[in-house]
């Protein structure tokens, strides 16, 4: 339910609602509650909070309120179970049958991409010149392959 009749705790307008009905003040946006004899407050909490810290070791994220309470949050679930490693390139070249390009890493994984492959994203290009036009003192200029 919703409305402006209800602006105070303990109000008995509007009637006819059923316990733990909520009515909310469309002025105020206080949010009410029936209780079978009258319209009373929801519960509140205005806390600040005052400190926010981080485990590393734990994943676990601390919530510091003003009244000197917190609240702890796991945060296990959200980190990766990897671990980061940064490696060199030792190794950069062509196969014995020259058909990949071979990386090496410093923990020696090997990694090969196909010549071919390569190849086939390149040199797409294939335009063939149809028409060529000279003015002026064309001496010395010579054009083959048209």
């Amino acid at each position: 339910m919703s409305g402006t009749d209800v602006s105070s705790p303990g109000a008995l307008v509007p009637s006819g609602a059923d316990i733990g009905d909520i009515y909310v003040n469309t002025n105020t946006g206080t949010i009410y509650f029936w209780d079978g004899n009258s319209w009373e407050l929801t519960a509140t909490d205005d806390q600040q909070l005052t400190g926010f810290t981080f485990n590393d070791a734990t994943n676990t994220l601390t919530l510091t309120l003003e009244n000197g309470g917190s609240v702890n949050v796991d945060l296990s679930s959200l980190s990766d179970s990897f671990t980061d490693t940064n490696t060199t390139i030792v190794s950069f070249g062509i196969d014995g049958t020259n058909t990949n390009l071979v990386i090496t890493d410093s923990d020696t994984n090997t990694y090969a991409v196909s010549l071919a492959d390569i190849a086939a994203l390149i040199d797409t290009d294939n335009q063939t010149l149809s028409e060529v036009l000279s003015e002026g003192n064309s001496a010395g200029t010579s054009i083959t392959n048209v």
